[in-house]
């Protein structure tokens, strides 16, 4: 797939993506269906449609600058709206309940494909499980989700104080904080070296009333996010001693979301 980034005399900022295989037209059509379904459930984020032939699709795209490029002290100290626009845009999602027809999360091949990740190890795997299972057939959390909620695809609008999401192929029905989670723990080994991300995870939780019951529901999402990034990156990374690192930092991630007295001196510190 060939992404372009242009300014065009018709439409003005522009994304046009080229298929170049059967497999990238399937993605081109996902993407544009994903849009599309937008404007009946959160037409607000929905980017505008220019264009779309059998192996090209072009639509609105955003000038500003993306998440991950912004030092993590200046949104920490100085742009708190930045994560107060996260929550409300995200929130415009999850407040839909009506999801995709053919909603592209295979709850039992997910929660086998999870689990794989701990062949290596025995380590609360029992634990690991129940928690799995509480949350991804808990149909009455499941919402309209982005699905891949990461700092390149937020981009943030200084001049007037907004951001915008961007890449849609994953939308889809999660569990609800799964985009807010998984933005919070994207690229962060050790879940006691949160800096912006803690304010985000803060805001969250001074917003339920229910707020023992949401703790362990934040607990076991924080599992499924966790085992996803490790997934992710015995996938993406190649370096055997970088992977085999952060895969024992984030299992040690895992061991202190298993154990009561260690999860809730974590929850205790997020809070200060």
């Amino acid at each position: 797939m060939i992404t372009i980034l242009q300014n065009s005399h018709e439409y003005g900022m522009c994304c046009k993506k080229i298929a170049e295989s059967k497999r990238d037209r399937k993605i081109l059509k996902r993407i544009l269906h994903n849009i599309n379904f937008l404007k009946d459930t959160a037409n607000e984020l929905k980017p505008e449609i220019y264009e779309y032939k059998e192996n090209e699709l072009c639509y609105e795209a955003f000038e500003g600058e993306t998440y991950n490029s912004i030092e993590a002290d200046e949104i920490y100290n100085k742009e708190g709206w930045i994560v107060e626009k996260i929550i409300e845009k995200v929130g415009l999602l999850s407040k839909n309940q009506t999801l995709p027809e053919k909603e592209i999360i295979y709850r039992f091949y997910l929660l086998k494909r999870l689990m794989r990740g701990f062949k290596e190890t025995e380590l609360c795997k029992a634990a690991i499980f129940k928690a799995l299972k509480d949350i991804i057939f808990d149909n009455k959390k499941y919402v309209l989700s982005h699905g891949d909620l990461t700092g390149w695809n937020i981009v943030i609008q200084y001049e007037d104080k907004d951001i915008k999401i961007i890449d849609w192929e994953e939308l889809g029905g999660r569990p609800r904080y799964f985009d807010e989670m998984h933005l919070a723990l994207h690229k962060v080994n050790n879940i006691y070296d949160l800096g912006w991300q803690k304010r985000l995870i803060k805001n969250i939780i001074s917003k339920r009333k229910d707020k023992d019951h949401w703790k362990d529901y934040l607990r076991k999402m924080m599992i499924l996010c966790t085992c996803l990034h490790i997934r992710n990156n015995a996938r993406n990374t190649r370096n055997m001693k970088i992977r085999n690192k952060i895969l024992m930092t984030r299992l040690s991630n895992i061991k202190i979301l298993t154990d009561k007295k260690s999860y809730e001196q974590w929850i205790e510190w997020i809070s200060r």
